[in-house]
């Protein structure tokens, strides 16, 4: 059994402390997630918990992280696992190109070392995308957002004539080269670029033809294909120094819901712009999406985290625009001395309040919590030292991950 501990405190109205333990649960009859990178190359496949008895057929879903050359922008290990417990096959391709061309094929041949896994590499696992299936879905950060957008217009690979696109995400993407001297960073115009000479790359990606000969937008699949543009509002100047990203994942969003066909008849795209509160102002905003060691904010499924829209877009289920609130990342109150587990029992020991007295809770999925019991009784701690220990009964049904609080309320 493997347990894995996120301790995080925070003080609500009523100044709840609390201890959140995630305890991955393997039980014998499903296998756990498995994170890997099966071509050595350091990038990294994440496969969800089998499940018996199921065809164990999972969606699949494409990460391209920010950054060029050597500098990688997110957390590429992180976002996959996170992935794989949610139920998705992902995958993350470790690129080092400099030039968008580079970049491009690169993230093409990502998309090739997905489709191409082998039975081996799965572990009892399929991939449930085909022409006929649910599709790829993309997630892309900074450069990697700009390149998501791309291969949604192509729905191709360089050596896969038609790759079906489903859900695309894209996160503060950049705007990539000045098209009139690439390998020159490019710098947005808002509302975007009208000339060529001022183009960047995202001008031509979203031109209808005016900028460049080809009508880019036009090329994506509105029967398969949406996107959910997200961005913090400090990713903009005086925050972001170098570029208005606010600006340029809005443009882009009213692009595809303002599309039309050749005719100039309405030929939209679904499209859905989420713009978050500042995040780390005065740093730019531009670091949420990042990883946690350079400001990124966690990767946690719940309201208050860009993570529970990225998995509910994901599951096609509808996104509250409204609800821009960030909350901080987590941070330990309360500290963990020891862990034991047995086969049917989880044990932990943490810093505690002589005198107080500790309700210990447990949820599958940080929504629905209920008190956790030992030998079917509730657990109530009364602490009588420094250090307290908790015997809790480990949950029945296959879960492949619990949580757990411990909180007080007598503070």
């Amino acid at each position: 059994m493997k347990i894995y501990m996120l301790c995080s405190g925070r003080f609500s109205m009523a100044r709840l402390v609390e201890l959140l333990l995630v305890v991955m649960v393997a039980s014998a009859v499903r296998a756990d997630v498995v994170v890997s990178d099966p071509y050595g190359n350091g990038s990294y496949l994440g496969l969800p918990a089998l499940e018996p008895g199921s065809t164990n057929a999972f969606r699949v879903v494409l990460y391209n992280h920010g950054g060029l050359g050597f500098l990688v922008g997110g957390d590429l290990e992180k976002v996959v696992r996170r992935l794989a417990e949610e139920g998705f096959i992902a995958y993350a391709k470790k690129r080092s190109g400099i030039l968008v061309t580079d970049t491009l094929i690169e993230v093409q041949e990502g998309l090739d070392d997905l489709l191409d896994l082998t039975p081996g590499m799965l572990q009892g696992r399929a991939m449930a995308s085909s022409t006929n299936g649910p599709g790829i879905s993309l997630i892309g950060y900074s450069r990697g957002g700009l390149m998501t957008i791309r291969v949604a217009e192509l729905q191709a690979t360089t050596n896969k004539p038609y790759v079906k696109i489903d859900r695309v995400i894209m996160q503060a993407s950049a705007p990539g080269e000045k098209v009139s001297n690439p390998g020159t960073t490019g710098q947005w115009i808002n509302g975007g670029a009208t000339t060529f000479s001022n183009a960047t790359t995202m001008d031509l990606y979203l031109a209808n033809g005016s900028i460049g000969s080809t009508d880019n937008l036009g090329l994506i699949d509105a029967s398969s294909t949406a996107f959910f543009m997200t961005v913090a509002e400090n990713d903009q100047p005086p925050d972001n120094t170098h570029n208005n990203l606010v600006d340029l994942m809005t443009t882009a969003h009213q692009r595809l819901l303002n599309r039309v066909d050749s005719e100039d008849d309405p030929f939209p795209v679904a499209s859905t712009l989420k713009v978050y509160d500042s995040w780390n102002s005065p740093q730019t905003g531009h670091n949420l999406f990042g990883h946690v060691d350079i400001g990124g904010q966690e990767l946690l499924n719940q309201e208050g985290y860009y993570w529970y829209d990225v998995i509910r877009f994901l599951n096609h289920q509808s996104i509250d625009t409204n609800h821009t609130v960030l909350l901080p990342n987590p941070t330990p109150l309360l500290v963990i001395e020891t862990v034991e587990v047995t086969s049917n029992m989880f044990c932990f020991s943490f810093q505690s309040v002589s005198g107080l007295t500790y309700t210990v809770e447990g949820s599958g999925d940080l929504v629905g919590w209920v008190p956790v019991v030992t030998s079917g009784i509730p657990v109530l701690v009364e602490a009588t030292t420094d250090v307290s220990w908790v015997w809790i009964d480990l949950p029945t049904n296959s879960v492949s991950r619990y949580f757990i609080r411990v909180g007080t309320t007598s503070l």
